[in-house]
């Protein structure tokens, strides 16, 4: 009721009132899930783009960035260009609790993407949601899952995270040193050596 254009505009006392009705009367919740069900878009039309707070977290390392062969991106939330996330869409950060949902009523809606069990607490994590039809270009590469692009300002990059056992630094480095759009991103070791773009390691 708080997130629909219409219902939003009744006073809070009826909206009060419809759900007690709801709760209240045998069957009338279950009917209304079974309803919403059969209207409700199916989870693949929706991307989820996973961020985190814990670049340097090693478990984070381990499970996200195949034990450190991998690499992290960090990106300047304060930059305009960032704004592509949630604009179209909402990105927020993800609340972990191991409490049962209460009611449908109570978390019906966008909120229902940002849950998540107490155990996931340390990944630190927000989301960026938007609706897949909103991606104006799909790759759709043989036998493997779709990959949907979006128009991303590289100046909200921030720098680039590697640790020594990164499968990919020499890619990294040439990407950085051949396209401009990325000379400004510092490659870091993420015990916090900085090694500058085009330079060899020492």
């Amino acid at each position: 009721m708080e997130i629909d254009p219409v219902l939003s505009r009744h006073p809070q006392e009826l909206r009060e009132a419809v759900i007690k009705y709801v709760l209240e009367t045998p069957g009338r919740e279950a009917v209304l899930i079974k309803q919403t069900q059969g209207w409700l878009s199916v989870p693949d039309e929706f991307a989820v783009l996973c961020l985190t707070e814990e670049g340097n977290s090693e478990r984070m390392w381990q499970e996200y960035a195949d034990s450190g062969r991998g690499f992290v991106i960090a990106f300047d939330t304060t930059h305009s260009g960032f704004d592509v996330l949630r604009t179209p869409g909402r990105l927020g950060k993800v609340e972990y609790s191991d409490e049962p949902v209460a009611s449908f009523l109570s978390t019906y809606g966008v909120n229902t993407f940002f849950r998540k069990r107490t155990r996931y607490e340390y990944e630190a994590e927000w989301r960026s949601i938007r609706a897949i039809r909103r991606f104006s270009h799909v790759l759709r590469p043989s036998g493997s899952l779709p990959v949907y692009l979006s128009p991303f300002d590289p100046a909200a990059i921030r720098e680039i995270r590697i640790r020594p056992e990164c499968s990919v630094e020499w890619e990294l480095r040439i990407l950085a040193a051949i396209d401009a759009r990325y000379r400004h991103i510092p490659v870091k070791f993420s015990a916090g050596r900085v090694i500058p773009v085009g330079q060899p390691d020492r």
